[in-house]
């Protein structure tokens, strides 16, 4: 039975996808979750509403039993301070020079209460000629002289309602003090200022909200609001006592339970709908691992194999049959190895071809270090030429020399990024050798933003700009050209320009410039752009394909050649 259905499982989904078969499976366990749940949904509502009936009424029971508690502790303490002997003594003074010889005595006192009772605010001492340690706020004062109207000088404490005091409710609580020394006569009030954490830290819950409510006030005790508020009748305890005569109720609403306590009891019908949910998963798993997961492993395997350098796999091919997207991946995967076997082929033939370039450099490395002994003897030349023109007082030869030394110095250092402000050096001296030569036939000015004069910028890049200004520019203009270097910061790019109002360019010309930077590569058999094309080559090789050089032109207005470089690229 158990092969032939396997042989079934197998024929039918030989050409479905794989989201074909999740999706069957998904249905199979829809429809006997779904059954399951209708069975169990109404018994589990009710035992889940019991449940939880049955917690808020062992909580409130156990809530009420705890306030009661803290009421009768705190009668305790109001009796107790109510027999105190310097309590007495405090209301049996007529006039506040006794009141003054009590006042030390009674700080202590009433400080040790509170350090026992840590929820008393204020203890206050009344009678027809003292009001000891009364509030300073009028408010508060009428507050609970209103509350004390009608009341009676009872022996017991007396809760006597709640006023507000900083945006907090405070419990009001009063006894009457008697002369127990003496004569047992009536000498006075006692009056408790009761935080409201009195009750609040005893009404906390993590599930919902136990509201204590005096009926005959609307002042409603809650941890989590302070608004009076319509109770709920859900879950509601009788009245109990306070001091045996102020009635109050606490109710509990708003209960939100988690799952585990929901879940306590999980009916029989759960776990038969656990049961076959657990079934049917290992059912689908099954079907998945045969006819999926095998030809994955399969897929798996071949790839592993050539991972760890087993290249004799790539002459073999996967034949695999099963869903339709195992298929497809064994056919693409088939075209892979066949596109690798080609790459691999070019891959060595472009490996000879490197190497052959390698030794090229080399050779061109050797080349270049032989070209430096040239520079090197031409700096060392030009130094003699300053001397012998510092000797015979040929000033203009002497600063030729001097600016000619300084650039040539400059170029031969092998440091390929300069500042700015050092390039910006070697053209001022390569205008001082142009200046005499055309005898100061043309100015040059610089708009140079200042924060930029210490950035790092690939060298001998504005030089050979300046010299194709000069020569093609205002080299054979009879009036007074001018030159200007700048160099700014936009959004995006570092911009590097040198202008002139020379005689500009022919639009011809124009264009072939503007073509030739067009073009991916260098050609070295030109004779002429080569400075300009350089720079922009160079620009664009360190400081990527959005940077490079602009030619802007007119005719018998001036040239602007600026170079751009990305921002990107600029530490």
């Amino acid at each position: 039975m158990i092969k032939r259905l396997i042989q079934w499982s197998e024929k039918f989904f030989e050409d479905k996808s794989i989201s074909q078969h999740i999706i069957y499976f998904e249905i199979l366990l829809f429809l006997i979750s779904a059954a399951m749940i209708v069975l169990i949904y109404f018994n589990a509502q009710t035992q889940m509403k019991e449940q939880e009936a049955e917690y808020v009424y062992e909580m409130l029971e156990q809530k009420s039993t705890n306030i009661k508690n803290r009421f009768k502790e705190l009668e305790v303490t109001m009796i107790h301070i109510s027999y105190n002997r310097s309590v007495i003594e405090l209301l049996q003074s007529q006039n506040n020079l006794a009141v003054f010889a009590q006042k030390r005595k009674m700080d202590e006192y009433i400080t040790q209460v509170k350090v026992i009772e840590n929820s008393i605010d204020r203890i206050m001492f009344y009678n027809a000629y003292i009001q000891y340690n009364k509030s300073y706020d009028t408010n508060i004062t009428l507050q609970i002289e209103r509350l004390m109207t009608g009341y009676e000088n009872a022996i017991t404490p007396q809760y006597l309602g709640t006023i507000e005091e900083e945006n907090e409710k405070k419990l009001i609580f009063a006894i009457g003090v008697y002369d127990s020394l003496d004569t047992l006569d009536y000498i006075g009030n006692i009056i408790l200022v009761i935080n409201e954490n009195f009750i609040l830290k005893e009404l906390y819950s993590d599930f919902g909200e136990f509201i204590l409510h005096n009926p005959q006030e609307t002042t409603v005790f809650s941890e989590k609001i302070h608004d009076d508020l319509e109770i709920s009748k859900e879950y509601q305890l009788k009245q109990f006592m306070m001091f045996d005569r102020d009635a109050f109720t606490l109710t509990a609403q708003n209960f939100e339970f988690n799952n585990v306590r929901k879940l306590s009891r999980i009916p029989f019908e759960l776990v038969i709908f656990i049961v076959f949910v657990i079934v049917a998963i290992v059912l689908s798993y099954f079907f998945i691992m045969r006819n999926v997961m095998r030809h994955l492993q399969r897929i798996h395997s071949f790839i592993q194999s050539i991972s760890k350098g087993d290249f004799r796999n790539l002459k073999r091919r996967l034949e695999l049959k099963g869903a339709k997207e195992i298929v497809e991946i064994s056919d693409e995967f088939n075209q892979l190895l066949d596109e690798i076997n080609h790459l691999t082929t070019r891959l060595v033939q472009s490996t000879s071809h490197l190497y052959k370039a390698e030794i090229s450099k080399k050779e061109a490395e050797l080349s270049y270090l032989k070209s430096q002994i040239n520079p090197h003897f031409l700096y060392n030349t030009l130094n003699v030429v300053k001397g012998i023109a510092v000797i015979n007082q040929q000033k203009e030869i002497e600063v030729m020399t001097m600016s000619l030394v300084h650039i040539f110095r400059y170029s031969i250092k092998g440091e390929e990024f300069v500042p700015l402000c050092q390039e910006v050096d070697v053209i001022k001296a390569y205008v001082q050798i142009q200046a005499i030569r055309f005898e100061n036939s043309f100015a040059v000015s610089y708009d140079i933003e200042e924060h930029l004069l210490e950035m790092d910028i690939l060298k001998m890049i504005l030089q050979p700009l300046l010299e194709n200004a000069i020569q093609y520019g205002v080299e054979t203009m009879y009036e007074k050209n001018h030159i200007l270097v700048s160099a700014k910061e936009t959004e995006k790019f570092i911009e590097l320009s040198v202008a002139d109002d020379g005689k500009g360019i022919h639009t011809d010309k124009l264009a072939e410039i503007n073509r030739e930077l067009l073009e991916d590569e260098l050609s070295v058999a030109r004779n002429h752009h080569i400075g300009l094309l350089n720079v922009h080559h160079r620009i664009k090789h360190y400081y990527g394909q959005t940077s490079g050089v602009t030619v802007a032109s007119q005719e018998n207005i001036g040239t602007t050649v600026t170079i751009h470089i990305d921002s990107r690229y600029i530490v």
